[in-house]
């Protein structure tokens, strides 16, 4: 019974940290995008 608990819990923190990785992700995908946005109005800008 014990370890069949700690094996929800070890496939619990998985998951999580599964989520945080994407969220991370996530993150630096809109970071990036934001940025090649920037870069295209100031390539438009200097035409």
């Amino acid at each position: 019974m014990k370890q069949k608990r700690r094996e929800i819990k070890n496939k619990k923190s998985r998951k999580d940290s599964g989520h945080f990785c994407f969220s991370v992700f996530l993150f630096f995908y809109k970071i990036t995008s934001v940025i090649d946005f920037h870069n295209h109005i100031l390539m438009v800008l200097s035409f």
